[in-house]
Parts: structure tokens; C-alpha cells; sequence
């Protein structure tokens, strides 16, 4: 059974999950909290999600990750194209040997295509079972229970996108990751 801490930042689709996180990670990163992972910047187009750039957390550095328009060579994946080359760095991020360093791992977003063993899957996988790291997940709010059940997560706390506030959150961590 994995022992890994697990948080998990939750709401509905469009809701400001990752603003939440990023709020987050400005405070943690300003108490000297290790981090490492990544988070999905997210742009509209039409009143509607258009695509997203993958940033590293640890390096602020971003590739475009997926978008609605057909990319050629791109993979198409539940109505977005996939930048192979930022899959890559994602997983790259993950399965760096500088991981075990971090305080906290950060991933998101984990959904549909990580049940289906696409993505983040894999890394995901070794990550849990190979270390102990506390995490930090952004899952929409009706994978939760789902994601939670497939990897046999234990020891978890859920934020609420619209409940819980980014100061709250981040001592929260801070207390529980001691």
C-alpha cells in the first residue's frame, strides 16, 4: 500500500483549480519549500478551453502541452492534441533523479487519460511506488474518488476550489509535511 501523503486540489471543470495551485505554490515556495512537478497553464478562445502550456515548477520554463486545433503529428486525445515533445518533459519532470530532494511533487492535472493509462500514468506509478514523497494533485472533482481508489492512496487530504483558500491550504501542507 503506498504511504505517500497525498493533497488533492478539487472543483468542477473551469473553476480556477490551477489558480488555486498557483497561489499555493507562491506561498510554499516563499517558506523555502522544496518543490518539483508541474502545473497546466490554460488559455480560452471563444469562451472555451483552447489549450495549455506545461510549466515546470521548479524551472518556470514552458512547452505548449495540448490544444483544441489538429497539430499534425500531435496525438488526439479526449478532443485535444498532445505535444508529444511536452509529454516527454512531463514525464521527464517526474522521473528526475533530483525528485527524491523535493518537499513536494506536483501534478496537474491527473484525470481521465491517467486512468486510462496515457500521460502521466506510468510515472505516476513509479512515483508511489518507488518513494514517499508527499504530492500535490489537481483532479477535477468527479475522477476524485476514482483516482484516489486506482492507486490505493491512503493517507489523503482534499481542498475544495471555492471552500478552501490558498493560505489555509499551504499551512495545511506545510503542518502535515513536518
Amino acid at each position: 500500500m503506498p504511504n505517500n501523503q497525498l493533497f488533492i486540489i478539487t472543483g468542477e471543470k473551469g473553476q480556477g483549480k490551477t489558480g488555486l495551485l498557483i497561489e499555493i505554490l507562491e506561498i510554499l515556495q516563499n517558506k523555502n519549500i522544496s518543490l518539483s512537478g508541474f502545473y497546466a497553464k490554460g488559455f480560452w478562445k471563444n469562451s472555451k478551453r483552447s489549450a495549455f502550456d506545461l510549466v515546470n515548477i521548479k524551472t518556470h520554463k514552458s512547452i505548449p502541452l495540448c490544444k483544441s486545433e489538429k497539430a499534425k503529428e500531435w496525438e488526439k486525445e479526449l478532443g485535444f492534441y498532445f505535444n508529444p515533445e511536452a509529454m516527454k518533459a512531463g514525464n521527464q519532470i517526474l522521473n528526475s533523479k533530483n525528485i527524491n530532494t523535493s518537499d513536494l511533487v506536483i501534478i496537474d492535472e491527473i484525470g481521465k487519460l491517467e486512468l486510462y493509462e496515457k500521460i502521466w500514468h506510468d510515472a505516476i506509478s513509479k512515483l508511489i511506488s518507488e518513494t514517499n514523497i508527499p504530492m500535490l494533485w489537481v483532479v477535477r472533482k468527479t475522477f476524485v474518488e476514482e483516482i484516489i481508489n486506482y492507486w490505493g492512496m491512503i493517507d489523503v487530504t482534499i481542498f475544495e476550489v471555492g471552500k478552501d483558500d490558498a493560505k489555509n491550504i499551504s499551512e495545511k501542507i506545510i503542518s502535515l509535511n513536518k
